[in-house]
């Protein structure tokens, strides 16, 4: 745990780093707003796991009603298993809807899929049989900030719960408290980066486990933007793209963003 905290830590002293030079180059330069009001996603995710390794693919689109408030949508092709046939197909899908009342959002590749306040819902569209799915409907409303530090710095801290209605695939009730906080840095040359790092306490168990993420993208056009991003995951979070039994340790991700 400290080696990923130390990792975290010196993310955002570069991410301090890469503001603090390129505002003595441009001391007019702010976090782009885009016009557009919609944004694709799609991904190609690659699972490092302790039991089978995969290759997944998901789409996503969010839609902004107005510059602070902002909708998503998720849904995962999950093929739970690279050496072995069968076992593919959709995964659960995730909706969000996250409101930001005093700074406005955005749908740039650098703003995550859920931000600010709101309340999130998994369905429970995958096949539970393959492993594709929690098998029961999770709510998670959230609460949190999007705080600009600077021109082109911002993070964004949240608390959230997630609860289902029934049990999941394992047989119990799923209760989870996350607390998470986000940094994410853009400039008006296109490259932004994102880091976060999350608790996640599992009450039905008592046990608390951290997950971080580190991504880097490229804007090549008003419309069309291109990221990497390296998952350390120590517990499953739904609406995430894994399966539901995956016992992972790491992730990383391929994504291809077009705004319009």
């Amino acid at each position: 745990m400290r080696k990923k905290l130390a990792a975290f830590n010196f993310t955002l002293c570069l991410l301090c780093l890469a503001d603090s030079c390129v505002a003595q180059d441009d001391s007019d330069q702010t976090i782009p707003i885009l016009e557009s009001r919609h944004r694709l996603d799609f991904s190609l995710v690659y699972l490092d796991s302790n039991l089978d390794d995969s290759l997944n693919a998901g789409f996503g689109y969010a839609y902004n009603f107005t510059p602070k408030t902002n909708f998503s949508i998720a849904v995962s092709y999950l093929d739970s298993r690279l050496d072995q046939e069968g076992g593919s197909g959709i995964g659960d899908t995730s909706l969000a809807f996250s409101w930001s009342p005093y700074t406005p959002l955005s749908v740039g590749p650098w703003v995550p899929r859920r931000i600010g306040t709101g309340i999130g819902l998994v369905l429970p569209t995958g096949d539970a049989a393959d492993g594709r799915s929690v098998d029961a409907t999770v709510i998670a409303p959230f609460l949190g900030l999007v705080v600009p530090v600077t021109d082109s710095l911002f993070i964004y801290p949240s608390l959230s719960y997630m609860g289902s209605f029934d049990q999941t695939i394992v047989g119990e009730d799923l209760s989870l408290g996350v607390v998470d906080v986000g940094a994410g840095w853009v400039s008006t040359s296109g490259v932004f980066l994102n880091a976060y790092i999350a608790w996640v306490k599992d009450f039905e168990v008592g046990e608390t486990y951290l997950n971080t993420q580190l991504s880097l993208g490229m804007s090549f056009s008003h419309n069309w933007s291109a990221s990497i991003a390296w998952d350390q995951t120590d517990f499953f979070i739904p609406g995430t793209i894994v399966d539901f039994e995956a016992h992972l340790e790491r992730q990383i991700a391929f994504n291809l963003h077009y705004n319009f």
